[in-house]
């Protein structure tokens, strides 16, 4: 029915600064003084030694400079353990390889085309930024690059370069990108909205759209379907229609089995092509004037 008595029993502590007494619990170890805010060290119960206050200063003002000033980086919330996306994240290095498909600006403050992949409409991003939300339907976009060098079976859609290496196999998924660089083993299908290379044999199951063509000598490309492409440069062997906005150009050591339907198309002596090939006139800006009247 009664509580227990749990006083601390306290001692009489004098600060060395100011004089001023007050009581603290026997097992304080430090204390504050009440009186003129200091701190005072305790050992068996008598006063130690004091810890001065720090003094603040308005700092000198620096000459400006020319260069940028470095700033810090900023210390992680408290509440980051709780909060996963409090937590600094580490800095995202570039995995595509410079040199394969062109290098990215240097200038920071440069910007880039990018088409939205539900919308299709054109938005500025500048250079570096790995992913963004469209202004226009508020979808998200991947601009990230990727660099494959295993056997890969998930889907990649993107706005940035894909790099397929030597040893690398990509079987039954769609890859949509902007640049394409296939070096290893292919079994999809492609849709890029830049350049599409092949440096090695492949097989594609599905559909090909990209914006130009080109296959190097020592591949062989076996199309399941009909070929979409602005243009198209053939060095090596092509089984598969091709259908192009623009032109063709067959090289001396190609060898094409399929129909070709292109706004103008240039074989090369020493060429070979198994087919028909249908010339396809784009109309000229005065014929679209006057059917849009």
């Amino acid at each position: 029915m009664f509580r227990k008595n749990t006083t601390i029993p306290k001692q009489q502590i004098t600060c060395p600064a100011c004089g001023h007494s007050q009581r603290e619990s026997v097992h304080a170890i430090s204390t504050i003084c009440q009186n003129c805010n200091r701190g005072i060290a305790i050992a068996l119960g008598s006063v130690m030694h004091t810890r001065p206050r720090v003094q603040m200063s308005s700092p000198a003002p620096t000459p400006k400079s020319k260069q940028p000033d470095i700033k810090a980086p900023a210390p992680p919330s408290p509440w980051s353990r709780y909060f996963p996306w409090l937590r600094p994240r580490a800095k995202q290095l570039n995995s595509y390889p410079c040199g394969v498909l062109g290098n990215r600006s240097p200038h920071p403050a440069a910007h880039k085309m990018i088409a939205c992949q539900s919308c299709q409409k054109l938005q500025a991003i500048a250079h570096g930024i790995w992913e963004t939300h469209c202004i226009h339907c508020g979808s998200h976009t991947n601009l990230r690059d990727y660099a494959i060098d295993t056997e890969w079976h998930k889907r990649i859609q993107t706005r940035g370069n894909v790099h397929i290496k030597k040893h690398a196999v990509i079987r039954g998924v769609a890859i949509e990108c902007h640049d394409l660089f296939c070096e290893g083993v292919l079994h999809g299908s492609v849709h890029c909205t830049g350049k599409l290379e092949f440096h090695n044999s492949s097989t594609i199951i599905g559909k090909i759209i990209c914006q130009q063509l080109e296959i190097h000598p020592t591949c062989y490309i076996h199309s399941a379907a009909a070929i979409q492409a602005h243009s198209a440069l053939i060095l090596g062997q092509l089984r598969g229609s091709l259908h192009a906005s623009g032109g063709v150009t067959l090289e001396k050591s190609a060898i094409l089995h399929g129909n070709i339907t292109a706004a103008n198309i240039r074989i090369r002596p020493g060429a070979r092509h198994v087919g028909s090939i249908t010339i396809q006139n784009t109309p000229s800006l005065h014929t679209k004037n006057k059917t849009q009247k």
